[in-house]
């Protein structure tokens, strides 16, 4: 971003007129002074740095010190940093040369440039800082004394230099080695065109796109987003691009081999700005899994696994989405299923959540040729090894319950005991637990009762165990994270790698779980200007686990749950029960079948518990429903996979035997034989 002296006399006055409110009105000031893209950028400069902070601390109140205002206004360590750069005497200097009277005179800096820097440098220091006073707390006793004496310590008086010269050396390195070019094309925009739905002039010119600006998002746990500002020469049809594939195309120009894909669909275009003769669009890039968190459905899966049901789901979107699945899971760790209900989720929502409960996860098979390929699988076992990656990385470790006790309450053996206890003594062979810690993991529980289980070989018991691991190693694994920015364009999410921090000599093995990109091309608009080419092009923030920790995906989807009740129809095992109205249906517990209303494939259930007025040891009573007969369902603690008939219901097909209200006098329990009696007084 570049302002001639005129400009920044005007940007100046706006920020001094403003007086601290950064909203819409300053937006659209900004806006109408530099041009729609330009006047964004600088609204987007203004408002995520301390650029307006520092500007209003003097207008406020000029009696005070500078640093004074600013400590005061803007409340954190980073406003310090940023003094510290020019340092608040020459900062003082400068204000007071843009301060003459109110007119706000120029001295001929890129004020929206020193902003950015600013911000950019403050944020690096930040975590450099962080890096450096553990580093420094680590020094042995000989050189932390020689470093103190030359007032080099943390909230030493050139502590700050210290910090800021690690800043410029990072930034030197950094702004040295990018020379990045991306662009996009749309997949199938060609023969659109050449279908003769729309005049789009040469394709083969046109669908390959420089990108401005790049910024998106991709996890281990969710699917990836990107958001994308990218220039034309000529005006696209919005409406033919929409819901197009996609490919996006980043590459080091000095070194070729260095290069990244990203195959997508647009969800969204918009049209951005115009520029000079150029156009500006912004499309919103997104995985197709995007696609299933849009839908809503019902369905109960029945004797089925859950990789069976992940496996069922995403079959269904393979011609319309190119979605293809690879399940690398044992069939042994995961039993099938009794009863499993989808119910008001989204596909996406419900394959999160079955994820969540079993402990795996969706990674994108970069390894298949199908840029959608899936792979169903445990993190730790799967992760994709790739070559070191250089990076600027910090670890940090919190305290993370990971002591957990379960139980299960299994009717058909009411009096076993099923209690069982993981995770209080966990531990691994990095970043271990100090006394505190260990006291604290041992002594604080998490008590869980399961509303169900299956039968992992053969036992409930060991079902139960299974999961009780996978939460003790949940809970473990959010307590240690390797966090860091790396400038490399083969970072992801879901590879294994070992980072390398040049600054620091230290390496680390990791597995990658989520990383967030920025990308800055200005040479979409125009040349590289000397004063953008050294800009860092590409970077991106990523968090990681220590590989040899085992992940374990947090829960995030809450199961549906259902407080209230149900009705359903009783079946025979099919949809048809007018035909076999009145017949009885039942296995040897006294369980029925019945088909449920918000299932839209009105399968039959599996056989489902049948509640009395009264039961015992040998004794009790009993009154089956039959086929056909309407009964009401509730649900044992809301779980929508528990499901008991507690009632029946008269309705339109089958009738009140005696007519109302000439009968209302009569009780009766009736069936094909049993009479009824009267209950009238007198």
């Amino acid at each position: 971003m570049y302002l001639t002296q005129d400009e920044q006399e005007q940007y100046a006055q706006i920020l001094f007129d403003t007086k601290g409110l950064a909203d819409e009105a300053l937006k659209n000031t900004l806006e109408n002074t530099f041009g729609t893209l330009k006047g964004y950028e600088l609204y987007k400069v203004t408002s995520d740095t301390k650029a307006f902070i520092l500007f209003s601390a003097l207008s406020w109140d000029k009696n005070k010190q500078t640093g004074e205002n600013i400590s005061h206004i803007a409340g954190d360590n980073i406003t310090s940093i940023l003094i510290a750069m020019i340092g608040l005497v020459g900062w003082e200097a400068f204000m007071a040369t843009i301060l003459v009277d109110t007119g706000l005179k120029s001295v001929g800096i890129d004020l929206g440039t020193i902003s950015e820097k600013a911000y950019n440098n403050g944020i690096s220091a930040s975590k450099i800082s962080d890096i450096e006073t553990n580093n420094f707390k680590k020094l042995p006793s000989d050189a932390k004394k020689a470093m103190t004496e030359q007032g080099i310590y943390p909230g030493g008086p050139k502590w700050n230099s210290f910090i800021m010269d690690q800043v410029k050396r990072q930034n030197q390195t950094s702004s040295t080695t990018q020379r990045i070019n991306a662009r996009i094309n749309f997949i199938g925009l060609d023969e659109l065109s050449e279908s003769g739905t729309r005049d789009l002039r040469d394709l083969t010119i046109l669908n390959d796109f420089s990108i401005y600006k790049l910024e998106g998002y991709s996890s281990v746990d969710s699917y990836y987003k990107f958001t994308i500002l990218f220039v034309s020469d000529y005006d696209l049809v919005i409406e033919d691009i929409v819901d197009l594939e996609c490919c996006v195309r980043v590459r080091d120009e000095i070194n070729s081999l260095n290069k990244k894909e990203i195959y997508g669909r647009v969800f969204k275009i918009k049209e951005y700005s115009v520029v000079g003769s150029k156009r500006v669009y912004e499309v919103v890039l997104v995985s197709p899994l995007h696609y299933l968190s849009l839908n809503k459905r019902y369905e109960i899966y029945m004797d089925k696994s859950v990789k069976d049901i992940i496996s069922i789901i995403l079959g269904r979107y393979k011609a319309l989405l190119g979605i293809d699945l690879v399940l690398k899971v044992d069939n042994l760790k995961y039993p099938i299923r009794h009863y499993t209900t989808q119910y008001a989720q989204s596909d996406y929502e419900f394959i999160k959540m079955l994820c969540e409960e079993e402990g795996l996860v969706l990674l994108s098979d970069y390894s298949s040729n199908n840029p959608y390929g899936l792979v169903l699988c445990e993190l730790n076992e799967h992760a994709v090894s790739c070559e070191g990656i250089e990076a600027s990385f910090f670890a940090s470790k919190k305290f993370a319950l990971s002591n957990y006790s379960e139980d299960f309450y299994d009717y058909l053996k009411p009096s076993v005991d099923m209690q069982t206890t993981h995770g209080k003594n966990l531990e691994f062979d990095t970043y271990k637990d100090n006394s505190n810690t260990k006291q604290l993991r041992h002594d604080l529980q998490y008590e869980i009762l399961r509303d169900r289980l299956e039968l992992y070989d053969g036992s409930n018991a060991k079902d139960l165990k299974r999961y009780n691991e996978i939460d003790a190693q949940r809970g473990y694994s959010s307590s240690i994270k390797v966090d860091g920015v790396s400038y490399e364009l083969s970072m992801r999410d879901g590879i294994s790698v070992v980072l390398n921090d040049t600054k620091l000599l230290q390496e680390k093995e990791v597995i990658i779980l989520s990383v967030e990109y920025q990308g800055f091309f200005p040479n979409a608009l125009d040349e590289y200007k000397e004063d953008d080419k050294d800009k860092t092009q590409y970077f991106v923030q990523f968090s990681s686990i220590v590989k040899d920790h085992i992940y374990r995906p947090y829960k995030t989807i809450t199961k549906p749950r259902i407080s209230s009740v149900q009705t359903a129809i009783v079946s025979k095992g099919d949809n048809n029960t007018k035909d076999s109205a009145n017949e009885i249906d039942v296995n040897h517990l006294g369980e029925i079948r019945v088909i449920m209303h918000f299932d839209y494939n009105r399968p039959t259930s599996c056989y489902i518990p049948l509640s009395n007025i009264y039961s015992g040891d040998n004794y009790g009573a009993r009154f089956l429903p039959r086929v056909n007969s309407e009964v009401i369902v509730s649900y044992i603690n809301g779980d929508i996979d528990r499901p008991i008939i507690i009632g029946s219901l008269h309705n339109g097909e089958n009738k009140i035997p005696y007519p109302l209200p000439q009968t209302k006098t009569q009780s009766y329990i009736k069936t094909q034989t049993t009479p009824q009696y009267q209950d009238k007084e007198g």
